[in-house]
Order: structure tokens, then C-alpha cells, then sequence
């Protein structure tokens, strides 16, 4: 694949940035399998500032509500400022947790979750949190990502 790099691709907007989406059948690979190993894999490689796993059943009104909300506050949620929605599995580096967890390092998110998520830990110079000890339902994630942004001292949008 070739991209054209144009002046408007310096602008800091994550809709400008490569990703690559990766989908798969949580009834043929095990949890643990893609939390110990595959997820870091693909944010080593790629050197992902950002990373977050979502299920494909997420209703549109949620994603119309991150989009709203992003234009209210200036921010570019899901992307370059922060999380809408904390998945059940996550990546942040050092500049994200600064910019969406109110100039937290990668270290004082992890002190902060040590006791309210299955694990957070340090990863390349960034930090993975792992909100679920399996493939969670809708439900479950809210009830996480509210867990989590109460902890951080973060605004909950997602359920609103």
C-alpha cells in the first residue's frame, strides 16, 4: 500500500494516522493468548502510540456519542488525546497517558490500577491494561472502563 503524505498529514489528528485493524473468532483463540502475546506483538511492531481492543457489536450510537463529544471538547478521543470507552484490552504510551490521563506517566497509571483491573503493566515506555480476565460482553466493558476512568480521575462519557 502506498499513502500520499501531504502537509495536511502533519496535522496531530489521529484520523491521519496508519492502523491496522485485526479481527478475530474469540471462540478459537484463548484470552490469555492474545493478552500475553499477540496484542503486544502487533504494538511492537507497528511502535503503536495506541491500542485498544473493541467487539464488533458495538451499537452506533456509541461511536456517534465519541464523535460528539470529541467536537464539544476539542479532543481527539479514541486517538491522540485519549480513550472514549477503556476496552478490555489497551495500550497507551508515555505521551498519551500525559495527554488523556491528566499528565499521568505510564508508571502512576499502573500504581493507580494495580488493584481495580486484572493487570496494568509497563510496555515500551507506554503501559497495557487489562480490563477483563476474558473476552468480556458490552456490559462488562462499561462496567471496566467506568472502574478505570474513576481511578484516573477521568471524565465518563461513554455511558452517559
Amino acid at each position: 500500500m502506498f499513502r500520499i503524505r501531504s502537509e495536511d498529514y502533519l496535522k496531530d489528528r489521529s484520523s491521519l494516522d496508519d492502523y491496522l485493524m485485526v479481527e478475530f473468532d474469540q471462540d478459537k483463540v484463548k484470552w490469555d493468548d492474545v493478552v500475553d502475546f499477540a496484542f503486544p506483538a502487533y504494538v511492537r511492531a507497528l511502535g503503536a502510540y495506541y491500542g485498544s481492543m473493541t467487539r464488533d457489536d458495538e451499537p452506533i450510537s456509541y461511536w456517534k456519542k465519541a464523535i460528539e463529544i470529541g467536537k464539544e471538547t476539542g479532543c481527539d478521543l479514541e486517538g491522540r488525546d485519549g480513550f472514549f470507552r477503556f476496552g478490555p484490552l489497551n495500550f497507551m504510551d508515555r505521551e498519551l497517558c500525559r495527554r488523556g490521563c491528566n499528565g499521568l506517566t505510564p508508571e502512576q497509571v499502573v500504581a493507580k490500577l494495580a488493584d481495580v483491573v486484572p493487570e496494568a503493566r509497563l510496555f515500551e515506555d507506554g503501559v497495557i491494561i487489562v480490563a477483563s480476565d476474558h473476552f468480556p460482553d458490552q456490559e462488562e466493558i462499561g462496567a471496566a472502563d467506568r472502574i478505570i476512568r474513576n481511578r484516573l480521575g477521568l471524565p465518563i462519557w461513554a455511558d452517559e
